[in-house]
């Protein structure tokens, strides 16, 4: 906790509190499993949580048709819960994060689980079980880094979705570098994510339908929104499977400067120049032959400058 930041409400004292309050708090099975660290196991109906405001990566409605999701309900059906979903009282959330006081109106907030909580709710579970974090833990630091490791270890999430999430965390951490320190990644990754923001509609919904790929839609986003519009056109009245097939072509290729005009060195030197950057910009432009033929060029052009 940084110094001068408030200190957190402590969680609500479970210890003696009357059946009625625990109803209140979801927690119609008792105070639960004081732990050794000072946090506590607890079992609470899933109308007593309210997902992580914060952590738009995931939302209900693309959880709730994910395959994975559908996999771990039969899990749970199967073997029972294995892992809990962490939790935090809304008031240490909200001390936090007070603009988020109208998204929150349960008594807890899940901070990881929520994939166990829509796929308990697929199974008509009543709810979970889940670790209430102690007082001393919950600060600003620990409430944002939950949801950032979540999300870059979990599997099968949507470009766009992901693309959303880093457009938040730009927002309230105010550089791409700064997203880059908190997520553990470069910064041309989070601007090549952020990139797909500037797809038009239409094909960010092909994003999300896994009809687009997240390469084939960073190219189509660097070119500008009629000519998007003119190749989303072109692929509409396709079969699913053959505009899927028209939009992984990078439609890019055919408006590529011709050789002699000028327009490419002009092109190449508008992207960050540092090494990074300007060899995930050619990758994600050139063919495997292309990126060969480079290579070769550079060389021959670096031993003649020896």
């Amino acid at each position: 906790m940084a110094p001068g930041d408030p200190t957190p409400p402590a969680p609500p004292d479970l210890r003696g509190a009357t059946p009625a309050r625990l109803a209140a708090l979801g927690l119609d099975e008792g105070p639960g499993l004081e732990l050794a660290d000072g946090s506590r196991m607890v079992f609470v109906r899933l109308d007593a949580l309210t997902p992580n405001p914060g952590n738009a990566v995931l939302r209900d409605e693309d959880i709730a048709t994910d395959p994975d999701t559908h996999d771990l309900a039969r899990s749970l059906q199967r073997f029972g819960q294995i892992e809990t979903g962490t939790i935090v009282s809304a008031e240490a959330y909200l001390s936090a994060f007070p603009d988020k006081r109208a998204q929150v109106r349960t008594p807890w907030v899940l901070m990881c689980g929520n994939r166990r909580r829509v796929a308990a709710g697929l199974l008509g579970w009543s709810g979970l079980r889940c670790l209430v974090r102690p007082a001393a833990d919950v600060d600003h630091e620990l409430l944002v880094g939950i949801p950032i490791q979540e999300n870059l270890h979990r599997k099968g999430i949507n470009p766009m979705n992901m693309a959303r999430w880093l457009h938040d965390e730009l927002h309230r951490l105010g550089t791409q570098e700064a997203v880059a320190v908190a997520v553990g990644r470069t910064q041309p990754w989070v601007a090549q994510m952020l990139q797909l923001l500037r797809l038009i509609p239409e094909l960010q919904a092909a994003v999300k339908r896994e009809e687009l790929t997240a390469k084939a839609a960073r190219r189509l986003a660097r070119l500008p929104e009629d000519a998007q519009r003119d190749i989303w056109n072109r692929a509409e009245p396709l079969s699913a499977q053959q505009r899927a097939a028209f939009l992984r072509t990078p439609p890019a290729r055919g408006a590529r400067p011709e050789p002699g005009t000028g327009q490419q060195a002009t092109w190449v030197f508008r992207v960050k120049r540092s090494p990074d950057a300007l060899a995930m910009t050619l990758v994600d432009s050139l063919s495997l032959e292309e990126i060969h033929q480079l290579i070769v060029a550079l060389r021959r052009q670096a031993s003649d400058r020896q």
